[in-house]
């Protein structure tokens, strides 16, 4: 019989590392699968579950596939998501809130730093390919009499786990816990499993975990980017390139020489379009006829491009063109689509100017 969490569960760097955006980092924090299955038994018993067979995935994409094999034959038994992480979670942060007499507080701190940041990124990128995927229907209806009635209520993946952001949310939650009075069992378990794991999906007989991803790339903001190679992989050989949080095809950034008004003009997903814009530069698409201006000031020119498919606009990109201040060089920066003149697109950028810097120059010179 397991005992209790925190007599079992070692506590690296004093459970600090569910705070760390470095945990991200599987250089400078190793996972420990052992931990992590210690963790699944922990989180099982002080729910009232019995032990699950444990089931290890190099990536959440292959977890999804095997778990939805497994639960069209009815193997795993119930999905307990609810109450082995939903329910202690939600526990954990009413006391929070009830400690700080303020629940917005309490959301605030758990929800706003890097390290869920960042799992948000992972996940939001891992739901969009495998989110989707259920049992096959006819295996699925041929369970058991009941599944006949029950053919739109096949489980999906992403609402049978959970992803960094959770498992991180958690770790958080039990660490705020500890430093005050001492946190539950369950979220010491959920944080173990967390620090150690990629993903994870319970059911009554078998839990699946994944491992982590052996590589993130992020830009300032928390975004997944990199410039030189994909920005997440997984142990499976599963990754995706980004540029600035949006998800792009490989040769965008392998090649981005390739890049042409061509394929720009090809491309059907706006958000990939603006990359490709951002990566090939502005000053070159404007350069090469990819914009036209449409409104001039004294301070500089707005350049805009309209997409349309069959009569209607599908997209459009607006960048303001003026010199720097120095003279030396223009400057070409993208804006909101809803900018109408270049005085209010500067003024969105760098904010009013201030009576010196009326002549129409920038008051900085741009990164």
């Amino acid at each position: 019989m397991p005992r209790d969490a925190r007599t079992i569960l070692p506590r690296r760097t004093g459970s600090r590392r569910a705070l760390q955006p470095e945990a991200w980092d599987p250089a400078r924090w190793p996972a420990d699968a052992a931990c992590a299955e210690e963790g699944v038994r922990l989180a099982y018993h002080a729910v009232g579950q019995p032990p699950p067979r444990i089931v290890w995935c190099r990536s959440p994409i292959e977890l999804a596939a095997a778990w939805a094999r497994a639960v069209a034959g009815g193997r795993p038994g119930a999905n307990i998501k609810c109450v082995l992480f939903d329910r202690p979670y939600d526990e954990g942060k009413s006391r929070i809130g009830s400690a700080l007499r303020d629940a917005r507080q309490a959301h605030e701190l758990l929800t706003h730093d890097r390290g869920r940041a960042i799992g948000a990124a992972v996940a939001e990128v891992v739901v969009a390919v495998a989110g989707t995927i259920r049992p096959r229907l006819l295996p699925w209806l041929c369970r058991t009499r009941r599944h006949l009635l029950r053919a739109d209520r096949r489980p999906v993946f992403a609402t049978s786990g959970c992803g960094p952001a959770g498992l991180h949310a958690a770790g958080r939650l039990a660490y705020m816990e500890a430093l005050d009075r001492g946190t539950t069992d369950a979220l010491e378990a959920l944080r173990s499993i967390g620090e150690n794991a990629g993903w994870l999906v319970p059911h009554a007989r078998t839990c699946w975990l994944s491992a982590r991803p052996d590589l993130v790339r992020t830009d300032a903001e928390d975004r997944l980017h990199c410039t030189s190679g994909p920005a997440l992989r997984y142990r499976d050989g599963w990754s995706r390139f980004a540029w600035k949080g949006v998800i792009v095809p490989a040769w965008v950034i392998e090649r981005p020489q390739d890049i042409t008004l061509d394929w720009i003009d090809a491309q059907i997903d706006a958000p990939v379009r603006h990359a490709m814009i951002d990566i090939l530069t502005a000053e070159r698409f404007i350069s090469e006829g990819g914009a036209h201006p449409i409104a001039r000031d004294a301070r500089g020119v707005l350049w805009s491009r309209t997409w349309t498919h069959r009569g209607t606009v599908i997209d459009r990109w607006r960048a303001v063109e003026c010199s720097a201040a120095s003279g030396s060089r223009r400057i070409v920066q993208a804006v909101p689509e809803d900018m109408q003149t270049p005085e209010a697109a500067l003024d969105w950028l760098l904010g009013p100017p201030t009576s010196d810097a009326r002549d129409g120059s920038l008051r900085r010179e741009a990164d």
